[in-house]
Order: C-alpha cells, then structure tokens, then sequence
C-alpha cells in the first residue's frame, strides 16, 4: 500500500488572539482614562478644600482684627494685658489725627529709608488645636511654620492707606493662606503651589459715641439749683458760654468765663433753651421716652443701641457700686473704649482718670457721680442719667472737659468744678467708641492652590 505524507493543519487562533488583545487595550485605556479621572477629581477636590479652607480662615482673621480694634490692651502674643507699656490693637497699628479724625496705618522702617505696614499674624497649630498669633510694635511678625503634616492654615491682617484723610475711615486688608508663608500671605506675591491663598477687604469707621463737640462746660436737660458749683469756660479761642440748660441757672453757681467777656456772669449761660426743656415722649411704632431723645441728641444714638456697642465697656456688677478703682482698672486696660456705668459711681480718692490726650467717655446710667476727694480729676465727656428726674451734685473734685446731665442739677457743693476744654471734649468724641464695617464695603478675591 502506498503511503502519502501528513498534511500540515495551518494554525488557527490568530484572529482570536487579535480579538482579545484589542479588547484588553480598550479596556486598559478605559481603566487608564477612568483612573485619571479619579485623580483629576481628587486634586480638583482637594484645591476646592484648601481654597475653601483659606477662604474661611480670610474671614475668621476680618472678623478677629474688628474684634481686637474693639478689645483693650495686648502683649506681643495679642493675649488680653494689663500691663500699662502695652498698647491696644487700635494703638499698635493706627495713627489717629485729633484735628481731622483721620486714621492712617503705622509702618515700621526694615531698611533705612524703606517703610512697610505692621502685619499682625496668626497661625493654627494642629499639636494643641489653638491659634498662636504675633501682633509686632516694630518689625516684621516672629512666628515659626507648623511642620505638621495636617493642614495649618495662617492669616496676616493689614491696613490700607488709599482712603486719604477721610475722617473716621480705614481700609481692613485680610490673607490667609493653608500654610504660615511670607510669599502666600503676601498678596502681591503669586503665591505657593499646592497651598489655598484668598483675601478679604472691608472699610471699617470709627463710630465715637457724641456727635458735634458740646461748647458749654455743662448741659443740664432741666435747671440748674445746686449751690457752690464752678463752672469755667475761659479758654482763648472757645465760646465762653459756661452752663446750657432748658430751664432756669440759680445764682449760686460761680460762673466764670472768658477774660475780657462783657456779657459775664449769667450772660455766658444759655437758659430755657427749648431744644433741651421742650422734650416730651413721642409715641409711634416705636415709643421714645424724652431722656431717650436727650441722650440720643448727645450720642446720635438710643441708650440701649450705645450700651450694646461692641467697644462699650459696662460696669454693672459693681455690687452697692461702682468706685474709682473700678473705673480706673478699666479705663487704664481698655484705652479708646467708652464706659457704661450701671447705678453710682463714687470717687473717694484722689485719682485721675483719663488724661488730656487719652480722655474717657463716661456714661452713669441709673446714678449719680459722687466725688469726695478735692484731688480727684476727670479729663473727658461725663453724661449723668439719673434714677429720677434730679441728679445730684458732686461734693468736690473736677471734670475737665465737659458734663452733661439728663434732668436737674441740684443740692450743695464744697469746691467741685467744672472746667471746659474742648480739645479735651473733642478727643474724647473722635478717640473714643466702636469700630464698625461699614455696608457694602466688603469685597474678596480667591485663589486656587
């Protein structure tokens, strides 16, 4: 039998080989483009985190510096002081022109001839879960970078100097950063890669309780009845006009006025003046009691909206009330803050309170102003609300500046004295009262890692 060769069978497979590694290149591409996607998704995720991260803590550090321009005095940490070498937040950082009432930012010198704002700085510490903050007097702000690994974020607060000599008026800069960072808190600077940058700005005002600087040495809502009283408005350059009231000034007040004054004794004085007797309640929607439209004609306010201001400083727990000591350790720890006193305030030593280019504005709510210590000196703007409708006079001592008094002035004096100054008075106007930001004012900028 005759035998033939074996056929080679040709190989099969090939197209299903193709097949299936064109299929794996698809799907590798898929996991490949899906897989991008998700890292793309993670690093849009975490920019929008640290952006929105910096965008918070921006307003959290506008929000801290309104607070701290409304606080007393601070150390080199921003921490509380009372310490009277350390200077408020509003003294650290602003110049404030008694003439003008214009605010202008204080610089510090890094080179000579090279001036630079003051930045006060806070940085969160992951480790204790706290802010640790440096407010420099001089110099640029001493705090060292976190070297954790979770987020710290900082904030430098500044002020702007584009507004002029507007009175009242300052530019509030705030930038934050995801990390403490001279180049990222600078915003001039482009930033750090990988770190969330924003920036918020206001225009805050300098809203001082009074409104036009009072030209009497005292105001009095109703008469004035109190005997052995010194009223003196003899400053060159002032009005001379010593006592302004709606009713009626008794002749045992001893007047003194302007050297030279023809008009003298109660020809300084203005009585019945009807804006101030003629008060009477209004009714409406709103009822407005005739004290209230007293103190609002002084403050340009109501009683309850001045005492909730946010740099008032209220004196309510003083138990039977308030003393000189009382009111010293609070004006002395809280420069440029008015002062509500709830009930009595009485003065038994010889104490200065306030001085001429630090005067106080002092608002007795409920009592009387009681001094009785010849040596005892007031340098500012008193304003008396008595219980009733009468308040009475202080034994002795002085107020430089200005007194006003809602009601009656009466009873017996030995020696007090009421000296107008009105640099005095003005001072305490401009100087003194809450910073607020102003509506409208407020604007931000926003800066992805």
């Amino acid at each position: 039998m005759k035998r033939h060769p074996a056929r080679t069978r040709p190989q099969r497979g090939v197209a299903t080989l193709i097949v299936v590694m064109v299929l794996f290149f698809i799907a590798t591409m898929v996991a490949a483009y899906a897989s991008r996607n998700i890292v793309f998704e993670q690093r849009t995720g975490a920019n929008y985190q640290r952006a929105t991260s910096a965008q918070e803590v921006a307003e959290a550090g506008l929000q801290w510096a309104v607070a701290q321009l409304n606080a007393g005095r601070i150390d080199d940490n921003c921490a509380p002081s009372v310490a009277g070498t350390d200077p408020s937040f509003r003294q650290r950082y602003l110049i404030l022109d008694d003439a003008t009432g214009s605010l202008q930012r204080r610089d510090h010198e890094p080179s000579p001839g090279t001036f630079a704002p003051l930045t006060p700085t806070c940085q969160f510490d992951p480790a204790t879960m706290t802010w640790v903050c440096a407010c420099p007097r001089n110099g640029a702000p001493s705090l060292t970078p976190s070297t954790s690994e979770r987020v710290a974020p900082a904030f430098r607060v500044s002020f702007g100097d584009d507004l002029g000599l507007q009175p009242g008026l300052i530019r509030l800069n705030v930038t934050a950063c995801t990390r403490l960072s001279d180049d990222c808190l600078n915003p001039n600077s482009v930033g750090v890669a990988n770190e969330g940058r924003a920036s918020v700005s206001t225009l805050l005002y300098l809203g001082a309780l009074s409104t036009p600087t009072p030209q009497a040495a005292l105001i009095v809502r109703g008469s004035v009845t109190a005997t052995n009283l010194t009223v003196s408005n003899s400053r060159i350059g002032g009005t001379g006009i010593t006592v302004q009231a709606g009713g009626s000034v008794g002749s045992g007040v001893a007047l003194n006025t302007l050297a030279g004054n023809a008009l003298g004794g109660l020809g300084t004085t203005l009585q019945g003046d009807a804006a101030l007797g003629g008060l009477a309640d209004l009714d409406g929607d709103v009822e407005v009691s005739a004290r209230d439209r007293f103190f609002a004609m002084v403050f340009n306010t109501l009683p309850a909206a001045a005492r909730n201001q946010p740099a008032m400083l209220r004196l309510g727990d003083c138990g039977s009330g308030c003393d000189e000591l009382d009111l010293l350790a609070a004006v002395d720890a809280n420069p440029g803050r008015p002062v509500w006193v709830s009930g009595d305030l009485s003065i038994g030593t010889g104490v200065t309170i306030g001085t001429p280019s630090e005067p106080v504005l002092l608002v007795i709510d409920g009592g009387d102003l009681e001094i009785s210590a010849s040596e005892a000196v007031i340098h500012g703007l008193v304003f008396v609300r008595p219980t009733g409708a009468d308040g009475t006079v202080p034994a002795t001592g002085r107020v430089i500046g200005a007194l006003v008094v809602d009601g009656n002035l009466t009873g017996t004096s030995t020696d007090f004295g009421i000296e107008y100054d009105g640099d005095v008075v003005k001072a305490a106007r401009v100087r003194t009262g809450s910073f607020i930001t102003v509506p409208g004012a407020w604007r931000d900028s926003l800066r992805s890692p």
